[in-house]
């Protein structure tokens, strides 16, 4: 169960497709109470490497340019089956990533970052100790991986402080075409969520409806943009002013076009829009084709590279390492890439309280 002991926000809302969200509301999708995430932290964690090991399987081999910290623990698997390693799993864009914060010198600022299909945490564990003043959304739809990946963040001291966890799917704006601004989506008397919801494999129905099939659990659908509102109002409150998007990951294994439809408003205004977008993307999946062409066309992202083949400026993927999939990162064009990192750099000047 999930409450909102850690975080209330003011009545800020999010308003998309005129579905109005009260942040106190989606406090109660978002996040363990500090008690709860006490309960669950490990007993034995497992310290993190500081460098990345060689692998066998050279699509997870890769060359850091930028030394890690060591101050950073999981409990055990992050991606089965590279064990506790969190710098394995889609390297080369962690990677470029590392070498941007650098690059734009904002290792000691705080900036904020979003990560739809957040997995067991691997992102925010192993950019979150390499900077150590930058927030984070992550979003992932399966309680079961939500729970390890909770965990894997309760561990680290100091990290789960700064991340901010919604256990809800990223969908599209069509998931609320039947619902209005007079459409309740929390039920009035009990608080709990009655709005769209995705079943999603998690093991057993653990919430024991018939929403779903037994082997499936029903989560809330929220767009993109819900929780960007939700993230910025409420860091901004807990931490004591106001911080920029660096960038955005996702990887959703096929809804990641959908997802970004619901994120439209996000990358329509360039005082909110990410400066770099981190996808995987797959040659014959007609979502990460359709997801490649809004982030292109529609989104203004003309900067885009395949990191696996070289850094080539190429769709379909080459499929270097495995047949059809491409880790990708997509950037604006160079002055408005400036002009979005100045925004970011600006306000990345106050402290943590």
């Amino acid at each position: 169960t999930m409450n909102n002991e850690v975080a209330v926000l003011s009545d800020a809302a999010a308003d998309n497709n005129n579905i109005i969200i009260h942040a106190a509301q989606l406090a109660t999708l978002r996040t363990y109470s500090m008690a709860e995430a006490a309960a669950i932290k490990c007993s034995k964690p497992v310290t993190m490497y500081d460098s990345a090991p060689p692998h066998e399987n050279p699509r997870y081999n890769c060359a850091y340019n930028q030394p890690f910290l060591t101050e950073a623990y999981t409990c055990g698997t992050i991606q089965i089956p590279y064990d506790s390693d969190p710098w394995v799993w889609e390297c080369r864009s962690k990677s470029r990533l590392l070498d941007r914060i650098m690059e734009h010198h904002l290792k000691d600022s705080v900036f904020l970052s979003i990560d739809i299909g957040a997995g067991n945490g691997d992102w925010a564990i192993a950019l979150g100790s390499f900077a150590p003043k930058s927030l984070y959304a992550v979003v992932e739809a399966s309680p079961f991986t939500y729970q390890g990946m909770y965990q894997n963040l309760a561990t680290n001291a100091g990290l789960i402080e700064r991340v901010y966890a919604y256990n809800v799917e990223a969908g599209s704006p069509e998931a609320f075409a039947e619902y209005d601004g007079n459409t309740p989506l929390f039920d009035n008397v009990s608080g709990a969520w009655v709005g769209p919801i995705a079943c999603v494999s998690s093991g057993p129905n653990i919430y024991l409806t018939d929403k779903c099939p037994a082997s499936k659990a029903p989560v809330p659908i929220l767009n993109i943009d819900h929780i960007m509102t939700d993230f910025v109002s409420i860091s901004s409150k807990n931490e004591g002013g106001r911080a920029a998007l660096f960038y955005l990951k996702m990887n959703l294994e096929g809804g990641d076009y959908q997802a970004l439809l619901g994120a439209r408003t996000l990358f329509s205004s360039t005082e909110t829009r990410p400066c770099y977008v981190y996808i995987k993307l797959q040659g014959d999946n007609p979502s990460h084709e359709e997801a490649f062409h809004l982030l292109r066309n529609d989104y203004g992202y003309t900067n885009f590279a395949d990191l696996d083949s070289g850094e080539k400026a190429s769709y379909p993927p080459q499929g270097r390492f495995r047949p059809n999939e491409g880790n990708y990162e997509f950037g604006l064009p160079p002055a408005e890439e400036k002009a979005c990192v100045e925004r970011v750099q600006q306000e990345s000047t106050y402290e943590l309280r």
